[in-house]
């Protein structure tokens, strides 16, 4: 099973329950996607407060599937962002690197998924 896990960055640490409800019940319904899992986390402290939820999602599939099962993610979550208001940005991890999905390209998605193929 292919795990990614991402963190989304609030303006208003009221919002983290939520935006928590919101990430499990959307990307739940992405298709291949196993289970999804949501909180809030403690305020993180970045040059201003700010509230953190932090999410894993668990993907049946593997290979090529998988990287467009984490293009769609990608999609979804950059959906949420425009949805969502307060939400100040959406870091994956690809590679030990945060790289912000507005940011991500094939070939950072390519290599998310030969990690998560590898682990």
């Amino acid at each position: 099973m292919n795990v990614v896990r991402f963190h989304i960055e609030l303006a208003d640490p009221g919002q983290a329950d939520a935006v928590a409800a919101a990430v499990r019940e959307r990307l739940g319904q992405l298709d291949g996607v196993d289970r999804v899992q949501a909180a809030p986390t403690e305020t993180r402290d970045l040059a201003t407060v700010i509230a953190v939820v932090a999410a894993a999602v668990a993907f049946t599939r593997s290979g090529g599937d998988l990287v467009a099962s984490l293009r769609h993610l990608v999609q979804e979550l950059q959906g949420l962002v425009t949805d969502l208001r307060g939400l100040k940005r959406v870091v994956l991890n690809v590679d030990g690197e945060e790289v912000d999905i507005d940011q991500m390209d094939d070939e950072q998605l390519a290599a998310l998924a030969a990690a998560e193929d590898a682990a």
